[in-house]
């Protein structure tokens, strides 16, 4: 009996893979890059409550900000950042919980967004925040208020999630950026390992 020589399969796992990735890529543009910005996914409403650092804050620093700036987020003036772009999608505005920084107090704004730039996963101080012994460094600078206290400071506010809600969470970038600004500012190898260490 003749053998057929081996061919290799074209639907093999990577090309299985690849195609399910394009379909979800051309399935998000779609959605989110073709929609109008206040369009809304219909009957289902949510309420988008948010946690992180700048890639997520809708305006923290904003009071400030506008007027040096001409924009009170990070990633997106004078436009919405991603997030208050699902919480549309989704029947609600997003809003920072609270406003202040760079001289100013922080004070309640009444959103669902508690994600402010420079923020670490569960230390102080972050990115961008007043150094030690500089007067009211707390909101001297960024307040970076880390992502463990802004959780705590809305379940202290409301006790619990609710079915309704739609949680977005992110940190960790800050961190990295935070022990590899230790390490070259040490210069020397175990302070590099110890980021290492504390990076991973």
């Amino acid at each position: 009996m003749e053998q057929l020589p081996y061919r290799k399969d074209s639907a093999g796992p990577r090309n299985i893979l690849v195609t399910s990735l394009r379909k979800a890529a051309l399935a998000a543009a779609i959605t989110f890059g073709l929609m109008s910005s206040s369009a809304s996914f219909g009957a289902t409403k949510l309420e988008v409550v948010v946690f992180g650092d700048s890639l997520l804050d809708a305006g923290t620093y904003s009071p400030v900000a506008e007027a040096k700036f001409g924009g009170g987020r990070f990633t997106t003036n004078p436009g919405l950042n991603f997030t208050q772009k699902v919480a549309r999608s989704f029947g609600s505005e997003l809003k920072p919980a609270f406003v202040g920084g760079f001289g100013l107090p922080l004070t309640p704004a009444g959103g669902q967004n508690y994600a402010q730039g420079g923020a670490r996963v569960t230390m102080q101080p972050g990115i961008d925040h007043a150094a030690a012994g500089t007067p009211n460094a707390d909101f001297a600078e960024e307040t970076t208020i880390p992502v463990k206290d802004q959780v705590a400071e809305f379940l202290k506010a409301h006790k619990r999630f609710s079915p309704d809600q739609l949680i977005l969470i992110n940190g960790g970038a800050n961190d990295v950026f935070f022990q590899l600004a230790a390490a070259q500012a040490a210069g020397t190898a175990a302070a590099q390992q110890d980021a290492i260490k504390a990076i991973t």
